[in-house]
């Protein structure tokens, strides 16, 4: 996958935990536009990985974009939702946003079309 739309996807995502609260309008401790860039770049990473990680299950090429573009939708409104905590207690939050990812992302293409 292109680095431009795992990009695309990452800012996605950073932009729900910013209208979450989860990098706060004005941080105490840290620069706001430090903590976006490396959200940013901790979002790129792990997308680009787990695409190269997707494309090795029989998916064509040419509806991979979308497929991952839903997951992340769908996990945007967890993370909007409050479905993943923005202080969770019982589990991490970034291995939950993983997991959300990839749960929403069909595993086969026999859950992909209509009536599935």
């Amino acid at each position: 996958m292109n680095d431009p739309l795992t990009m695309s996807f990452a800012v996605r995502l950073c932009s729900a935990d910013m209208s979450c609260g989860f990098i706060s309008v004005t941080p105490v401790l840290d620069n706001r536009a430090e903590l976006i860039q490396q959200r940013l770049n901790w979002y790129h990473q792990w997308l680009h990985s787990l695409s190269c990680q997707l494309q090795k299950r029989p998916v064509p090429q040419d509806i991979f974009p979308l497929l991952l573009q839903q997951a992340v939708e769908l996990t945007v409104a967890d993370i909007l939702s409050d479905a993943i905590a923005l202080a969770p207690v019982l589990y991490d939050r970034d291995s939950k946003i993983m997991e959300s990812v990839t749960t929403y992302f069909p595993p086969d293409m026999h859950s992909v079309g209509p009536g599935r």
